[in-house]
């Protein structure tokens, strides 16, 4: 005659089971972040805006509650620290033409303030980042001393992720030698949501 399983016996089975699922979702996790993470947003069309006399103007278009956009004001600096003077360099970020400026305050507008010689500022319904074609946090514009857009795209690696990466090369060689890439996809959060436009 044949035995019954007793609980106890059971028992090892339902935890290794659990331990499996558990694996699994975990694995299924760090998948879909690293997929969100190297996904680039919409690259957006460019158009000439404000003009740069004497030198290069810089301007990042920013979403001050995207997680993404830290790295990008990380790499800004370091784009600031190795390039020449002459550039100026500016932050924009979005607001809803409803809130005060205070909306776009916190600890990524404070690390974009805090960088010298960089001018921030609040984009009202980022009409300014539409107008020049930015759909996405981190999305930087870089326009010659006639007005032209040279370099348009992201200066980070991932969302999220500083770190040495084709976007950064590409505006420190345009504003050190006047070469290189003039597009690089951006990578972050939309700058305005559906229910904000």
């Amino acid at each position: 005659m044949k035995s019954q399983p007793t609980r106890s016996s059971a028992r090892p089975v339902v935890v290794a089971g659990a331990v499996v699922c558990w694996g699994i979702a975990i694995l299924g996790f760090v998948l879909a972040l690293g997929w969100h993470a190297g996904r680039p947003g919409p690259a957006g069309s460019p158009a000439p805006g404000g003009g740069a006399p004497g030198g290069f103007l810089v301007t990042v278009y920013a979403h001050p509650h995207c997680p993404c956009t830290r790295a990008t004001i990380e790499e800004l600096a370091r784009i600031i620290a190795a390039a020449p003077r002459e550039a100026r360099y500016e932050v924009g970020f979005f607001r809803p033409a409803e809130e005060p400026d205070r909306w776009a305050y916190g600890t990524t507008w404070d690390n974009a303030s805090s960088i010298p010689g960089v001018r921030v500022w609040t984009d009202p319904d980022g009409r300014a980042a539409a107008g020049l074609g930015a759909v996405v946090s981190g999305h930087v514009v870089v326009r010659d001393a006639n007005d032209q857009v040279v370099f348009s795209g992201g200066i980070t690696g991932s969302r999220g992720h500083s770190g040495d990466n084709a976007g950064a090369e590409a505006v420190l060689s345009r504003l050190l030698r006047g070469e290189g890439l003039s597009a690089y996809p951006a990578y972050g959060c939309t700058i305005r949501d559906e229910e904000e436009e």
